[in-house]
Order: structure tokens, then C-alpha cells, then sequence
């Protein structure tokens, strides 16, 4: 999985290693997306097939359009299942909130979302459900830059436009700085321009893990 991630961020970083957006310090992106893997599962539940993010011991942001009307869901990684219970439902940014009993996986540190700039690098860590029918439910990472702040867009307000694809299955999954902290959750595809897409900023979720 490290070998993979690695492979992807190196062709991304000689994309943009002449740009000015490559000036942000932090953690090598290899490490950083070894890191933000651990963190970062699939979800399953009546919505569809997504990504989720541990936040805090026990606690697994999504998004909302993935658990529908369900109470329950099912988080994976690397061959393991965990049953989640939805304890939140928060229509004005988008997400859900599941407690899972058993998990044991690390939370992502969080960052602070209101400390973004344009055109400052990051970096989406997102679950393909396409390819999960053959890897297993394993996130890849890809390198991007933020496009514009405090946008709206679906109905939400305040998101973060990056230029990162939305993969199949992206759907909650983890937006990271250059030091590997979560600053947003990954939500929807721009409509219009594909390869873009939306998050929802971290500081207007962290409320709802208290």
C-alpha cells in the first residue's frame, strides 16, 4: 500500500514541483499519506459505497448522502469490518458522524481549515470503490492544490474547491495539509468541471464530535 501511495505522489510532485504552490512545508507526502491511510475506511450503508474518516477514538465522519435514512453502517479496512451506529446527521455541513464500539484505528490529527490559502498544496485520501472489488477497500492518495475558499455549491456553504478528482467511492473522504492534519472532508464533484471537486471545512465539524 506505501509502494502505491508513493508511486502516485511522486508523479504528482514533479507536476507541480515548478510551481509557486510548491512552497508549503511539512511532512514528505509519501509519509504523510502512510499516515493519513490509516485513517481514512470505506463506508457502506443504504447511500451507496463512500469513504469515512476516524476523527476521534471511535468516531467516523462521512458523508451524510451515504448513510441515507439508516441508522447503522458498515466501516472497512484491510479485511476488517466494523458495524457503525449514525449518532449525528448535521444537514448544514453535509456529514455524519458513526460510532463504532471496536475500532481501532488512529484518529487523523485534525488541522485548522480557516489557516487555508489558494493554491496551497494538499492532499485528497479517498477510497476507490472501483478498485476496492480488487485491492480491497484500500484509500489512495493524490496530490492537488486548493482552488478557492468559502465557496457555494450543492446547497452548502463556506466549502473549500479543489482541483483534486473525486474518485468513485470518494465520498467523506480526507482532505490533508502538507503536515498530514485533516482539514476538510472530501463531499461532491464540481458539475460543471469534473476534476474538481468540493470539502467541507474541518472547523465547522469539529462541534459535532463534543
Amino acid at each position: 500500500m506505501v509502494g502505491l501511495c508513493a508511486g502516485t505522489i511522486a508523479i504528482w510532485i514533479v507536476l507541480v514541483s515548478t510551481s509557486s504552490a510548491q512552497k508549503s512545508p511539512g511532512t514528505p507526502y509519501p509519509e504523510v499519506c502512510r499516515r493519513a491511510t490509516e485513517s481514512v475506511v470505506q463506508v457502506r450503508s443504504c447511500g451507496g459505497t463512500g469513504s469515512g474518516v476516524v476523527m476521534d477514538t471511535g468516531l467516523v465522519v462521512t458523508s451524510i448522502s451515504l448513510v441515507g435514512p439508516c441508522d447503522t453502517a458498515w466501516v472497512l479496512q484491510d479485511g476488517r469490518n466494523y458495524q457503525a451506529h449514525v449518532v449525528v446527521r448535521d444537514a448544514s455541513t453535509g456529514v455524519a458522524v458513526l460510532k463504532v464500539d471496536s475500532l481501532d484505528l488512529p484518529p487523523l490529527q485534525l488541522g485548522n481549515s480557516d489557516s487555508l490559502e489558494v493554491s496551497q498544496l494538499v492532499l485528497a485520501v479517498q477510497v476507490d470503490a472501483h478498485k476496492a472489488l480488487e485491492w480491497g477497500p484500500r484509500p489512495l492518495c493524490t496530490l492537488g492544490v486548493v482552488s478557492g475558499l468559502d465557496r457555494k455549491a450543492g446547497g452548502l456553504e463556506g466549502l473549500i474547491l479543489t482541483d483534486v478528482p473525486l474518485v468513485p467511492g470518494g465520498r467523506g473522504g480526507a482532505l490533508v495539509d502538507a503536515k498530514g492534519r485533516l482539514v476538510g472532508i472530501l463531499s461532491f464533484k464540481d458539475p460543471k468541471i469534473s476534476r474538481l471537486s468540493y470539502a467541507v471545512p474541518v472547523d465547522r465539524i469539529k462541534s459535532l464530535l463534543r
